[in-house]
């Protein structure tokens, strides 16, 4: 994957990277090679010709189990992990909803925390969480162990597990405290790079020009600093490269970061 601020550039660069293959017998393949402009008016750049060919333009692309989206935005991306998760879900659903002494609610929960919701959140360390995403992800949990914990029986009739109750019989970290826990973890190892690592480069990078009109969207890093803020967490630049203080910091936040 190339990226690039400008068209010269991926032009650039793609000349330079096919010249480099073709030394070692490798050749581009054209009907795979595929480009999408990350911008809000993207729709309004002309078609973009790469060495004399004109390749398909994409609004959005898997990238190491991440959909990219051209108006990086995160609902897509949620979406599609969802339904990740609801595969992962049905292929142990046999042995979820199986009722034998064998298999335990905690043997479940087990299965729940080490397979189905890490296949949902790869990559959750890279989301912005809005008040809509939290929801959806808590709404996704709460089926899941509704399945796990069954209904409950009240005067003779089954009903399906409150919220509280659920929260109650889990007391473990929700999939949104998770998510938050992970992106700090993140923020940690990204922030002790060296300077000279692209992750750093990209992180500490500072977009020019001028933005366009109305409300600006949640950045990355605003969302994790506003945890922080909750944690009554200062300077965390400083903090995070102290082993001790970093772990204090990643602790606080699994007793005090809740989802809605």
């Amino acid at each position: 994957m190339i990226l690039g601020r400008t068209e010269g550039y991926i032009k650039r660069t793609l000349e330079k990277l096919a010249g480099i293959t073709q030394q070692i017998g490798l050749q581009m393949n054209d009907t795979k090679t595929k480009y999408m402009i990350n911008r809000q008016d993207g729709n309004k750049v002309k078609e973009i010709e790469l060495m004399g060919k004109r390749h398909e333009k994409v609004e959005s692309f898997k990238y190491l189990g991440t959909v990219m989206i051209n108006l990086n935005e995160i609902e897509t991306e949620t979406k599609s992990k969802i339904v990740v998760g609801n595969k992962c879900y049905y292929a142990l659903g046999p042995i979820i909803k199986r009722r034998s002494i064998s298999i335990s609610q905690s043997f479940k929960i087990r299965l729940y925390k080490t397979i189905i919701r890490p296949a949902m959140t790869y990559g959750a360390e890279t989301w912005t969480l809005t008040s809509k995403t939290e929801k959806k992800l808590m709404t996704w949990e709460r089926k899941i162990l509704r399945k796990i914990y069954r209904p409950t029986k009240e005067n003779g009739q089954r009903r399906i597990k409150t919220n509280e109750e659920l929260r109650t019989k889990y007391k473990s970290q929700d999939i949104v405290t998770v998510t938050k826990v992970r992106r700090l973890e993140w923020l940690g190892n990204v922030s002790r790079m060296n300077e000279t690592a692209c992750v750093n480069k990209i992180f500490e990078g500072k977009l020019e020009g001028r933005r366009g009109r109305g409300r600006p969207r949640l950045r990355w890093i605003n969302d994790v600093e506003d945890d922080l803020r909750k944690l009554d967490v200062k300077r965390w630049r400083m903090k995070v490269l102290n082993r001790e203080e970093r772990a204090s910091i990643i602790g606080e936040a699994k007793a005090k970061l809740k989802g809605p």
